[in-house]
């Protein structure tokens, strides 16, 4: 691993506090407290043992393919298009594409129509349920990163006070958002695994 890109995560915590606080802060001061920050020397070190389950854990996660990938894999093996899985199983064309690219929560599919796809394509629970959760994983954090570069500034809020207004940003989700959390995928996992028993 390269060295010199690691970026210490106290250091920069340190310069943001300062940073922040410059707005009030005496210049000399400021100058000083910063010096004292950047030329001290942490002995901070990870165990050897804390390293290497951190690094086994990062090597599971790369490992395990997402369910997109998954579908694709099968769908590729059974020589399957998206319009014949979609006849097939009832699923809507659109569904069956957002699930190949993992830009939709799998226990948003209906789990009666979710299971009659995995049937068809010979996919056993087993070998997806670590997919779907790296899926949603990966879609929450798509999503909290779309979230802070979306929100607005506290000054500008006010244009979006009417509940109108506040209504039409949020009409997107349709309540899905129900759907999109853990539990509720918890709910879900178990009761696909029951039916395909």
């Amino acid at each position: 691993m390269n060295n010199q890109n690691n970026i210490d995560t106290l250091e920069e915590a340190l310069r943001i506090i300062w940073l922040e606080s410059s707005k009030e802060a005496d210049i000399s001061r400021s100058e000083l407290e910063i010096q004292n920050i950047l030329n001290a020397d942490y002995a901070v070190e990870m165990s050897a043992s804390k390293q290497s389950a951190m690094m086994e854990k990062l090597n599971i996660t790369l490992a395990t393919p997402s369910f997109g990938h998954v579908l694709n894999i099968a769908m590729s093996q059974k020589g399957i298009t998206a319009e014949t899985l979609a006849a097939k199983t009832k699923l809507p064309l659109e569904i069956i594409e957002d699930l190949k690219i993992d830009n939709i929560y799998t226990n948003n599919v209906p789990v009666m129509l979710f299971k009659n796809m995995l049937k068809q394509l010979d996919i056993s629970f087993k070998s997806i349920e670590q997919s779907i959760w790296k899926t949603f994983s990966t879609l929450k954090s798509r999503e909290f990163a779309n979230r802070s570069f979306i929100s607005q500034p506290a000054f500008r809020r006010s244009q979006n006070s009417s509940r109108d207004s506040f209504m039409k940003l949020n009409s997107k989700t349709d309540g899905k958002e129900l759907y999109e959390n853990e539990e509720a995928l918890k709910n879900y996992l178990t009761k696909l695994e029951n039916l395909m028993r």
